[in-house]
């Protein structure tokens, strides 16, 4: 008896060490893939890491002096600026609501447009996170502009990822090796 006790202990707590120590498939991290022009791309899986603890104070450290979302359309373009605390002009909501939650973000997308819900598709980043099948984060390193794109993808075409679900689009004034600042994000 006593060494079928012993036997059932050492097995639940192998199960439960070894559950530990196995990788979710799921996690951004698996997703995420960095093209070479960016090294490790650190500060990009960093700004991930900040949308996945829902941490808005470090969501606007990370933002251009102008941020930019765009719903898909020239007259759906929305602006929040830093001398505005990142605050909506007219209606006075703040940019994280755009980040956490995708309710929230329909619901200010909503208001900001004066329409019903009618952008049922649109995900905050933070749910983007755990439903894309993929993450590419890569640069742009063109003559005037140093710009680093991330992009969730929806689904998987065989072994390729299709369609683009949300577009994020960093400014690195300085070159990639440097902070760059989040200006932009399309839905």
């Amino acid at each position: 008896m006593n060494r079928f006790v012993l036997i059932c202990i050492f097995c639940i707590f192998f199960g439960c060490f070894n559950e530990t120590l196995t990788s979710d498939d799921n996690s951004f991290e698996s997703k995420v893939k960095i093209r070479a022009e960016l090294g490790t791309g650190d500060q990009f899986k960093d700004f991930l890491k900040i949308i996945q603890s829902k941490n808005c104070a470090n969501v606007t450290e990370i933002l251009d002096t102008k941020f930019i979302f765009n719903r898909g359309g020239i007259k759906d373009i929305f602006e929040f600026k830093r001398k505005n605390k990142y605050k909506e002009k007219k209606h006075g909501f703040h940019v994280c609501d755009l980040f956490f939650d995708s309710k929230t973000m329909i619901e200010r997308i909503a208001i900001i447009d004066q329409s019903e819900l009618t952008q049922p598709f649109c995900k905050s980043p933070f749910e983007l996170l755990s439903t894309s099948k993929g993450i590419s984060i890569h640069g742009d390193d063109s003559e005037n502009r140093k710009d680093v794109f991330v992009n969730f993808y929806s689904r998987k075409k065989g072994s390729q990822i299709d369609s683009n679900d949300a577009i994020l689009l960093f400014s690195c004034p300085r070159g990639f090796n440097f902070k760059c600042y989040l200006r932009y994000m399309e839905q």
